[in-house]
């Protein structure tokens, strides 16, 4: 009776397993905080963007009253 050979998988991923998943975290982190900045960011844009198009629509309610 022949058994299948048993392969022992062997590597260090013990050893590399906490500083990669630090490293995700970290980048998990960051990615999470460029998301937020992106978001707050298109908002601000918008809120100028109405703000700017207010004052000019102000300039021609003024220039058409002339």
């Amino acid at each position: 009776m022949s058994r299948a050979p048993c392969y022992q998988i062997c590597c260090d991923f013990s050893e590399k397993a906490p500083k990669i998943l630090t490293q995700l975290a970290q980048e998990l982190k960051s990615l999470k905080i460029w998301r937020k900045q992106e978001a707050i960011l298109k908002e601000k844009e918008k809120i100028e963007r109405d703000a700017h198009l207010a004052i000019l629509e102000e300039e021609l309610r003024l220039l058409n009253k002339r």
